[in-house]
């Protein structure tokens, strides 16, 4: 008769933990799923904020050409820039200015008559004095123990000063910044005991190595004079710089190289944001299919390609007409040639396309723009806060099923512990009857054996 071991059926490497992370991995499938969910609802996120980045920068740069001031910008060029140069804006008039300059702005300079034995030592010199230039009064402050280079210091380090301060061989200099004479006034005494005053009453220095004058010149004829060597005041719109002695002409008109820089400028913008919308719309694209981008591409093209109302006549009516054109995968290209020449012809016929009321080219993208992009209302901005809520939702729900899931796995890990603890007791007991079955089998066996011989004996 055959034995069965009762412990095979027990015993024998069964993996508990393996079972365990099986289970618990097929019960983690829908939090995978949802966080890959919010992962592309972030990438998608990311794609729609770096779009309004873009749509930022192409409103800007229809605002700019939205302002009439835009195509007025005028630029100044002189004949002679080595006696005058001189900037325009927009306000200023075209037209021709002679300039005649005589004499240049000089500043005053005065130089203490003591000179100190050293420009480091303490000058044992206390107390206030004051500096006016102009309209401009200062009070400057010593303390004891200060030296010449310190006292120095503490005249340039007055706030708003109208002189610098400087040490020349141990003496005390100070030189004045514009064309105005500089006086003084010294009750402490401090000033007089560096030599720049004869006496604490004096007003005006004792040696006035440079004397101060304006600048004097004319333009158109009218004479005129300047504390500094710039006139920004005479005519509107214009600031003349006088570098030497000498005429020259300048000429002010309008500056069709800085219209056409930000022409170029709003090109670049817009291309630049139809590129990206041709890439995140693309077979595999980042927003392949969302109707919101859709939307958006064909507004720009319908702004693009508008003419403009309110212009019948001109010769500029729309993009083409000053040589901008669209391809067919919606970008601009400009021809610079066709642009310059409609610049050079009517700098304000090719604003007009531009800056018309109510239906210009770049005054219809800048209100787009804004639809798209405006912080509480824009079309962007809803849909960047509709993922935010989105991922907010997901993430509290993967929140709320990784403690199901952290639940489940302690249920398990306490379920197989039980089953272990049970096995082991089993396998015990198996073992105790797998030794009492052998030790009954034994006995059966020699009480066999026994009686054989009996008989055998007895035969």
């Amino acid at each position: 008769m055959s034995t069965v071991s009762i412990g095979n059926l027990y015993s024998g490497g069964v993996n508990f933990n393996g079972l365990i992370q099986t289970l618990v991995a097929q019960q983690s499938a829908p939090i995978t799923q949802l966080n890959q969910q919010i992962q592309g609802w972030a990438q998608d996120q990311s794609v729609w904020q770096a779009l309004a980045s873009q749509m930022t920068t192409l409103e800007s740069a229809a605002a700019t050409l939205s302002s009439g001031a835009t195509f007025q910008q005028a630029g100044a060029v002189s004949t002679n820039s080595g006696v005058v140069a001189a900037a325009a804006d927009s306000s200023a008039h075209p037209g021709t200015y002679l300039v005649n300059v005589t004499q240049l702005m000089q500043t005053e300079l005065d130089l203490g008559t003591v000179k100190e034995s050293s420009s480091t030592g303490s000058l044992g010199l206390a107390g206030q004095f004051t500096i006016a230039l102009g309209s401009g009064t200062w009070t400057v402050s010593v303390t004891s123990g200060e030296s010449l280079s310190q006292v120095a210091g503490s005249i340039d380090n007055t706030p708003g000063i109208g002189v610098v301060a400087s040490v020349v061989n141990d003496q005390l200099a100070i030189q004045g910044d514009n064309g105005n004479g500089i006086t003084y006034s010294d009750p402490s005494g401090v000033l007089t005991a560096l030599g720049i005053l004869s006496s604490r009453t004096a007003t005006t220095a004792s040696d006035v190595v440079q004397a101060a004058h304006y600048a004097a010149y004319s333009i158109d004829g009218v004479s005129l004079t300047n504390p500094t060597n710039t006139d920004t005041t005479t005519v509107p719109g214009m600031s003349f710089q006088f570098n030497g002695v000498g005429s020259g002409v300048v000429t002010v008109s309008t500056s069709t190289a800085a219209i056409a820089a930000d022409i170029k400028k709003f090109v670049g913008a817009y291309n630049a944001l139809q590129q990206t919308i041709n890439k995140d719309t693309a077979k595999g694209g980042a927003l392949q299919g969302q109707a919101s981008l859709t939307t958006l591409e064909n507004q720009l093209a319908q702004a693009a390609t508008s003419i403009v109302s309110g212009l019948t006549g001109s010769a500029y009516q729309d993009l083409p007409n000053i040589g901008i054109t669209l391809t067919s995968s919606g970008t601009m290209t400009l021809n610079t040639a066709t642009l310059d020449q409609a610049l050079a012809t009517s700098p304000s016929g090719v604003g007009a396309v531009f800056d018309q009321v109510g239906s210009g080219i770049a005054v219809q993208l800048q209100t787009l723009g804004q639809q798209y992009t405006q912080a509480t209302t824009g079309i962007i901005p809803s849909i960047v806060s509709g993922y935010a809520g989105q991922m907010q939702v997901a993430n509290a729900e993967v929140g709320q099923l990784q403690q199901q899931l952290t639940l489940y796995q302690q249920q398990l890990q306490q379920q197989f512990l039980a089953t272990q603890e049970m096995i082991a007791q089993l396998d015990g007991n198996t073992t105790l009857l797998n030794s009492l079955t052998s030790a009954s089998t034994a006995a059966a066996a020699g009480t066999g054996v026994a009686t054989l011989s009996n008989t055998s004996g007895a035969l």
